[in-house]
């Protein structure tokens, strides 16, 4: 599974766009980013373990958000997708 990381996130991650991850479900890919790239995990996720509300995470074209037990393949794409606020 690869995560595409937006130009606004990517200084969390080492200055990287793409993180390839093995997770099989979201709750795999949290403990994975968490070990893997802490300094994002922060980022998208608050102490308790909840997604920041600022931060949309999509597998292929859906949101996470409004889908239950999502089970992650090998050639799946995650995207983070963060809100922009501007005047």
């Amino acid at each position: 599974m690869q995560l595409l990381i937006p130009e606004s996130l990517k200084n969390n991650a080492g200055g990287q766009k793409k993180v390839k991850l093995t997770a099989n479900d979201i709750e795999e890919f949290k403990k994975e980013l968490k070990e893997k790239e802490n300094a994002l995990y922060a980022r998208i996720y608050d102490e308790k373990g909840n997604q920041r509300k600022f931060v949309n995470i999509y597998l292929n074209n859906n949101n996470i958000k409004y889908m239950e037990n999502c089970k992650i393949e090998e050639d799946d794409v995650l995207t983070l997708i963060t809100a922009v606020a501007g005047g």
